[in-house]
């Protein structure tokens, strides 16, 4: 089950440095985001490739539940938020993959006004800025958990260094797509879910 888990979390990982590399473009600007954005489509978005981007989530979904089960008895702390976050990043991952290919289905482009429209809706935000902030985070707290994990002797650090990283990219995100930080205009086919 191992070997499945870390197949999953190695596909998504070459595509998290993509996707979430080309987040740290919003501190640039939405548009510099949105380029970069639709160049790294053509990759990912690559039938082939696309479908291996999607048996992954499929493996890491039911091996990180098996994993989880399995070490619900784990004593160790690390071992224990490793399980929390990833269950934590197995809901995010339902939730936003359903999302996206549900909005492709409809016709809509997926790009970053996609993701951004729920923050510029009330109450909608409540749920947006919080999902979107934790998911991040999670994803820290599981990769510093992995590394304490690796080095128990500086536990600790990775888990928080990992937590308070992922904690503030997610805010920062937050901040960037719901125009506080530079105003954001999106699309009224965007809006229209919220209305």
């Amino acid at each position: 089950m191992r070997g499945w888990h870390r197949f999953g979390a190695g596909v998504l990982g070459v595509f998290l440095l993509l996707h979430l590399g080309n987040h740290l473009l919003l501190f640039v600007g939405f548009e510099a985001h949105r380029a970069v954005m639709h160049s790294l489509r053509q990759l990912y978005r690559w039938p082939p490739l696309e479908a291996v981007l999607l048996l992954a989530i499929c493996t890491q979904l039911m091996s990180g539940v098996m994993l989880a089960w399995r070490s619900r008895r784990g004593s160790l702390p690390a071992l224990r938020w490793q399980r929390w976050s990833g269950l934590a990043l197995l809901l995010f991952l339902l939730i936003h993959v359903s999302a996206v290919l549900l909005g492709r289905l409809a016709g809509l482009d997926t790009d970053v006004h996609f993701a951004a429209a729920g923050l510029h809706h009330h109450p909608a935000w409540l749920f947006f800025a919080p999902y979107y902030t934790l998911a991040v985070g999670a994803l820290g707290l599981h990769l510093g958990a992995r590394l304490a994990r690796r080095w128990p002797q500086q536990a600790g650090r990775c888990l928080c260094g990992g937590a308070m990283l992922g904690l503030l990219l997610g805010a920062s995100w937050v901040m960037a797509m719901a125009g506080w930080l530079y105003p954001v205009a999106i699309p009224a086919v965007y809006h229209a879910a919220f209305l």
